[in-house]
Formats: structure tokens, C-alpha cells, sequence
């Protein structure tokens, strides 16, 4: 690439729908090769200049091919993206993958030899917050290394793409409404139930259904004045609804309201509500970044849960609490009416121009 701009790019993303996260990819050496072969003849050149690779961090298939990358050719440059927002911790793919190490052979006076440049498969390492870099740069900063890792901190695009998507007038958001939360949704309060998947996910839902559940028996049809709820699945098409609908059901929450997904984006439907709350979805932070507070029904490492931005409500009557409260609040942030979404995402080391520092990191 020439001095100042973005050289060619190599995106390794989550392997999580191809494998296992802890499979091995035993033809990583063949697809590096292949990689390699391809960029040499899109730039119609034996020697490539220089590449980036940036993968995830959530696997050891992406471990394995980062680590091919930099044996058959360690010109790559290798930046792992660490896109969350749970502190570091030791016990994570992530770890693992910036704790990985080579011996790489280099050459003097055109022979080779073998003096150990013992260095991690990575050059560097993207966070989403200064905490998180903070705790990093403890873990992984291995004394014996002749490359160390370099962490800088760049923020979550997500955000942005939520604060744009969601600006929208005070009639369309009534429409929105409607749709969610029926012919109440001037005078209820709307809760929002994030949808999701694996071990715990199911029990979360219960959860809500059966407080959903005791608030609609106690209110009996006057609910609809005081508290009105829907539900949004996951994305992705092997993501029905069949299960939540029957543990709705069998709950008395059939006034859960199924949204579709093609109806309107997730940001949309946080927005157009008063609270949200899931298993432990990326949709909370993003929840509390345009302002609509959010629960988790799980504990968890995320900042915003440690930090208390993010409210924990792992039991029936934590949970209930929390509703009630939120609506006495009219849905009010953690921090007062002084503390909107931005202020809190400044105030976790969160930068607001992600797109801008990948691009200078680069």
C-alpha cells in the first residue's frame, strides 16, 4: 500500500456457525496458502507488500489460521478485535489467542538461522473501552517476547449505527408503538425482551414470562394501562419463536406481543420502548447508548453490568422490582435526568469515533 493509504484487507470473522469454538481448523496451513496465492495474483506480484488480517477472537479455528498467516508468511500484519464488552479474563479465546506464540526464522547475510524471535502470533490488539485495555495489557504483556502486542482502544461501530437508525420524529415512533404495544401505548409502560440462544437462554425467558405473568393476573385486564411487553428473536432464520410462544403460553403472558423482524430493526424497537432486558445480549449496552435502560437476567463480566449501568435481575421478585421501578422512573439511566447514553459511554472509556481510530490504527 502506498504511504498513507489503507492497505488490502483480510477479515477472518466468527467461525461460530462453521464449527465448534474450541474445533480444531486442521486446514489452515492450505487456506493460508490459498490466500496468499490469491492476493499475489490480484496484485499480479511474487512478493506482497503488506497485508492486514483481522479476526475475532472467539475460536480456535481463527487462532489457527492466525498462526498459519504468521509461519508461512510473517509479513502479515495480525490484529485481533476483541468486540465486546466483558473485562479481559484469562479463561477466554481471546487470551488464548494473544498469549499464542511462534518462533520465527529470520535471516542474516542471506543465511538462515534459528535465534528465537519467540513473539505472539498478533501485532495488535483492538479493545471497545480503557478498562478493558487496562486489564489486557496486564495479562498478556509476556516478559520473554521480542514483539510485544500493542493495545489500542477503538470503540464499537454499533453504537453509531444505532444512534443513526434510530433517529426518527415522535410519529413514527407512535406508529411503532402501536404496532408493539397496541392501542395503549400512550399510557403503558413498554418493556422489550431481547431473544437469544444457548445454555441458560430458555430459563431467561421463563423468567420473564412468569412475572409477565403475576403482573398480568394482578392487574387482570387493566394491564394493558400500567405495563404492556413484546419479545424479539434472535437474527437469523433457524431462530423461531415456537418455544418462547409455548413458555408464554403455559406462563399467562399471551400478552407478549411476537414481533417480526422484517417489520422494523431491533434499534427501532429499543428506542420505541420505555425498558429492555435479555439473557445477557450485545442489545443492552446498545440499549443504554440511545438512552433506554436495560437489564441482564444473568451475571456477567461486561462493564456495563460492573460498572452498575446495566441492572441484574436473576430472580422473580429482583426482576418484578426492577419493572416497577423503571416505570416509577418513567425508564430513567442509572446516574439521574444529567446521564444520557453518550455521557455514560464517555464515562466508561468508550470512544465515539470507532470508525475513525480503526482507520488510524491501521
Amino acid at each position: 500500500a502506498s504511504a498513507g493509504a489503507v492497505p488490502p484487507l483480510i477479515i477472518i470473522p466468527d467461525t461460530k456457525k462453521l464449527m465448534e469454538r474450541n474445533q480444531t481448523f486442521d486446514q489452515a496451513n492450505e487456506f493460508v496458502k490459498l490466500i496468499i496465492k490469491k492476493q499475489e495474483e490480484d496484485n499480479h506480484q511474487k512478493e506482497i507488500n503488506r497485508f492486514v488480517i483481522i479476526s475475532g477472537l472467539v475460536s480456535k479455528a481463527q487462532i489457527d489460521i492466525i498462526k498459519n498467516f504468521k509461519i508461512v508468511y510473517n509479513k502479515f500484519e495480525t490484529i485481533g478485535y476483541d468486540d465486546g464488552f466483558n473485562n479481559w479474563d484469562k479463561n477466554t479465546w481471546g487470551h488464548k489467542a494473544m498469549t499464542t506464540t511462534i518462533t520465527i526464522q529470520t535471516t542474516s547475510d542471506g543465511e538462515k538461522y534459528q535465534k528465537d524471535k519467540h513473539r505472539s502470533i498478533f501485532d495488535k490488539l483492538w479493545v471497545n473501552a480503557n478498562s478493558i485495555k487496562q486489564e489486557a495489557t496486564k495479562a498478556i504483556m509476556i516478559p520473554s517476547l521480542k514483539s510485544q502486542v500493542e493495545i489500542e482502544v477503538v470503540g464499537d461501530s454499533s453504537f453509531l449505527q444505532w444512534e443513526k437508525a434510530t433517529k426518527k420524529d415522535i410519529l413514527f415512533y407512535k406508529n411503532v408503538r402501536k404496532y408493539m404495544y397496541g392501542n395503549n401505548e400512550e399510557t403503558c409502560f413498554g418493556i422489550l425482551y431481547f431473544g437469544g440462544y444457548g445454555k441458560g437462554y430458555y430459563e431467561s425467558v421463563q423468567l420473564f414470562a412468569n412475572v409477565v405473568g403475576n403482573i398480568t393476573k394482578q392487574y387482570n385486564q387493566k394491564i394493558t394501562t400500567f405495563f404492556c411487553f413484546s419479545f424479539v428473536a434472535h437474527p437469523g432464520a433457524r431462530f423461531n419463536t415456537r418455544k418462547e410462544e409455548e413458555i408464554f403460553k403455559n406462563a399467562g403472558a399471551n400478552n407478549v406481543k411476537i414481533l417480526s423482524r422484517s417489520e422494523y430493526a431491533t434499534s427501532i424497537y429499543a428506542k420505541a420502548s420505555n425498558a429492555t432486558l435479555s439473557q445477557g445480549s450485545s442489545c443492552g449496552p446498545q440499549s443504554i447508548s440511545i438512552g433506554i435502560p436495560s437489564l441482564f437476567t444473568e451475571s456477567s463480566n461486561n462493564i456495563f453490568q460492573t460498572e452498575g449501568i446495566l441492572a441484574i435481575g436473576n430472580n422473580f421478585t429482583a426482576l418484578k422490582t426492577w419493572f416497577y421501578k423503571m416505570k416509577a422512573t418513567n425508564g430513567q439511566l442509572p446516574g439521574g435526568e444529567s446521564h444520557d447514553g453518550a455521557t455514560i459511554l464517555k464515562d466508561l472509556g468508550i470512544p465515539s469515533d470507532p470508525i475513525a481510530r480503526c482507520m488510524e490504527y491501521l
